[in-house]
């Protein structure tokens, strides 16, 4: 039995910061291993308490989630919000690039995980991005005087989408040379010379377009829509069945299972990739122009078909072990083509500089083409590889001039 004195010295070891310790095991393990792979005892295990401690400071592992993303999302607001007019665009860069590769598990969660909360929370998380998205275009806005309000919130999401790259991959470098390399990379969206006045090669349309004749086309086409939408452990062959307006039965006539389905959109999907750089390896003359025709079309596959992308990025892990192999071989060896041609065109680059530059391309496409505001524009393909072109100079220039923010540190 313990007396009075002994539970004030047990209360005392507690430490203040619990909360934050479970906020931060939860980011860890969400961003691995995923939502449904994590249960609440995991989360209590490595922070070193029972789950009954674990469930009096959340009710839940959806309302866990959902504090995991808002706190990521609140701190990189505050630094925003402590920013004056007229700081150099660097310094905003720098706290940005900071934060993001702090709490990299961010991009992961929001555009793969938050799928899993309750509408309500969603669209919570969602305007907390939007009011994220706003300070930073209002920033941006004092750089780029000569463009409209439209092109300014394009740039904004382009930026987004480089600062949370670190996020999809894992960090090799020091963080103060990823923070560097991101400023970097992040500056030269800020002054890419976008609306060039191109045609869009690939125009997108909110419609549905054409039903396909074949049953299998049209069910393939619902079972990538929903594992977009909901995540594929959230959807069922019934409700793919539904979707698609077939009965439920018939679907096993054309797909032996729901892993069927998600392997046959995943092949498809790194089969289109590939297609695209086979193509620009065969034509073009130099690394640097194989890159920028490799980027054309990955820009042009993921704006024409972004479920088919979303599926793609976030759901290889629920694949059968025995096929999940063969895509990620696939993902592997074009990315590696990709940091192939970078090293050529850039011989001074490190592997991890070359890994961060591409990544920080691919995150940027795949977050303007998943922006569902921005499928409207209208030289939104020409406009993303215009941006992806100057993070790919960047990148080229990048090498025996390592970027450097000691000024800008300084200046703090």
């Amino acid at each position: 039995m313990h007396t009075p004195s002994a539970r004030r010295s047990t209360a005392r070891t507690r430490p203040r910061n619990r909360r934050a310790l479970i906020l931060a095991a939860a980011a860890r393990r969400f961003h691995r291993y995923g939502y449904h792979r994590v249960s609440m005892a995991d989360i209590a295990q490595d922070v070193g308490v029972t789950p009954g401690a674990l469930y009096r400071h959340f009710r839940n592992k959806q309302e866990l989630l959902s504090h995991v993303i808002d706190h990521s999302l609140e701190v990189l607001d505050n630094s925003l919000a402590n920013r004056q007019a007229g700081d150099q665009p660097e310094l905003l860069l720098s706290d940005l690039a900071e934060l993001t590769v702090e709490h990299r598990e961010l991009g992961v969660l929001w555009q793969r995980e938050s799928r899993h909360l309750p509408e309500e929370q969603r669209l919570a998380l969602r305007e907390h991005v939007r009011t994220l998205a706003v300070r930073i275009g209002e920033l941006l806005r004092q750089t780029r005087a000569d463009i409209s309000p439209a092109d300014i919130d394009f740039l904004t999401w382009s930026t987004t989408g480089v600062l949370l790259s670190p996020s999809f991959y894992a960090l090799d470098l020091p963080s103060d040379h990823t923070v560097a390399v991101l400023v970097t990379l992040s500056r030269a969206v800020w002054d890419s010379d976008i609306h060039t006045g191109q045609t869009q090669s690939v125009p997108y349309t909110n419609n549905r377009g054409i039903t396909p004749v074949s049953r299998r086309e049209v069910l393939l086409g619902a079972a990538i829509r929903l594992f977009n939408e909901r995540g594929y452990h959230d959807v069922s062959m019934d409700d793919i069945g539904a979707a698609a307006g077939i009965v439920s039965a018939s679907v096993y006539n054309h797909f032996t299972s729901k892993a069927d389905l998600l392997i046959t959109a995943l092949s498809r999907g790194a089969a289109g990739l590939q297609l695209g750089l086979s193509h620009a390896l065969a034509h073009a003359s130099s690394p640097r122009e194989a890159l920028e025709m490799a980027l054309r079309s990955y820009v042009e596959l993921m704006i024409a078909h972004p479920e088919l992308v979303g599926t793609l990025l976030t759901e290889v892990a629920h694949l059968p072990e025995e096929d999940k192999g063969q895509i990620v071989a696939l993902e592997h060896s074009y990315v590696g083509e990709w940091l192939r041609l970078l090293g050529e065109a850039n011989p001074a680059l490190s592997e991890p500089e070359s890994q961060m530059c591409v990544q920080a391309i691919f995150t940027m496409v795949n977050n303007v083409a998943r922006t569902k505001h921005l499928r409207t524009r209208t030289h939104l393909v020409s406009d993303t590889v215009a941006v992806g072109q100057a993070i790919l100079h960047a990148a080229i220039s990048l090498g025996d001039s390592r970027p450097d923010t000691s000024s800008v540190v300084a200046s703090r």
